[in-house]
């Protein structure tokens, strides 16, 4: 075997040793990125599930706050009546008789 085979042969193996490096490095770098596109993928879907679940929430604070107006409006009203009932004198003919 000549140096210049010899040479050649030793070229070949560090060009193959350099292949194989970087197929390497490829596949780290494809693990690396589908795993990433895995915790995106988790991450997409948890966020619509807590904008679905934020939704429902705006809901429900909503008919709350709703049913909280009906309520303060009755109040409102009540105080009102017993404002007037207040101001009746006693023997109204509209007042009711307790017996």
């Amino acid at each position: 075997m000549t140096a210049w085979e010899f040479g050649l042969g030793a070229a070949c193996c560090v060009l193959a040793g350099m292949l194989a490096g970087a197929l390497w490095e490829l596949k780290r770098v494809h693990r690396v990125c589908m795993r990433a596109w895995m915790f995106q993928a988790s991450a997409q879907d948890q966020a619509a599930r807590l904008r679905h679940d934020l939704a429902e929430a705006q809901r429900q604070l909503g008919a709350l706050q709703a049913a909280r107006g009906e309520v303060l409006e009755a109040a409102i009203g009540a105080a009102k009546l017993a404002q007037l009932d207040a101001l009746r004198p006693a023997d109204s003919p509209h007042t009711p008789h307790t017996f």
